[in-house]
């Protein structure tokens, strides 16, 4: 991230703030947020793409790594997407969306709409 920084121009490399956050730590996750609340006025785009990949049998790998992947490819991601749903309702957007990137494949859930967003249920993703 420094690297694509330093590339910028000088204008655009002051738009750039780079945040450290572990997404499968809500804890993490709610301090990242709180700085971008305080420091930039909340979320206006928000695109979850963090993932898990262990290429390995699901019914002969370690139970730790399938619950390592579930927790960071699902619940992760509704930590991400809760965080960045309110900042973005705070700020009475209705321009603003979520864009998971990482669950698509699995048509993450029914979609409706609320107040101009999208909104996500997580049943659908987590039932098989």
């Amino acid at each position: 991230m420094k690297q694509l920084g330093s590339s910028l121009s000088n204008p655009m490399r002051s738009c750039l703030h780079i945040i450290k956050c572990d997404v499968s730590d809500m804890v993490s996750v709610n301090k990242a947020f709180g700085w971008i609340e305080e420091h930039l006025s909340g979320v206006a785009i928000l695109i979850s793409n963090a993932g898990v990949h262990i290429k390995r049998k699901l019914l002969t790998m370690n139970i730790n790594d399938v619950e390592k992947t579930l927790h960071t490819n699902i619940i992760a991601m509704v930590y991400c997407a809760r965080s960045g749903f309110n900042s973005m309702k705070n700020r009475n957007s209705t321009t603003s969306g979520v864009l998971d990137t990482e669950l698509t494949t699995a048509e993450f859930g029914a979609r409706g709409c609320f107040n101009g967003y999208i909104v996500l249920f997580v049943y659908t993703s987590s039932s098989g």
